[in-house]
């Protein structure tokens, strides 16, 4: 009996479908476009590949003292005029404690 509950959670664990985790790691070439787009409208360069663009939206999210570990921040892309259909312009003219604390753990970590 023992051998027989090995064997069977054995084989239910090697037969288990394998499931693979997309993680996106920059947004479709058509967003990459339009951040590019946003970017040169309003006066900044926006690099011609994606780290090029992300490290513009981290100088401007620095500019303003906001986190600049995910890039871009939100309130970037609303300050250039790509945020949603419910996005609030004011978020782009404060920073939070947690700006101050996730910059704060940055200069410290180098």
């Amino acid at each position: 009996m023992r051998y027989f509950l090995i064997l069977f959670f054995a084989t239910t664990l090697y037969a288990a479908p394998k499931t693979k985790q997309h993680v996106q790691t920059q947004p479709a070439p058509q967003r990459v476009t339009e951040i590019q787009a946003a970017l040169k409208s309003h006066g900044y360069n926006p690099g011609t590949t994606w780290k090029e663009t992300q490290e513009s939206c981290r100088k401007i999210a620095d500019k303003h003292q906001w986190q600049i570990l995910t890039a871009p921040d939100a309130r970037v892309l609303i300050l250039i005029g790509l945020g949603g259909p419910n996005s609030d312009i004011s978020v782009t003219t404060h920073s939070t404690s947690i700006d101050a604390e996730e910059r704060h753990e940055k200069h410290e970590s180098h």
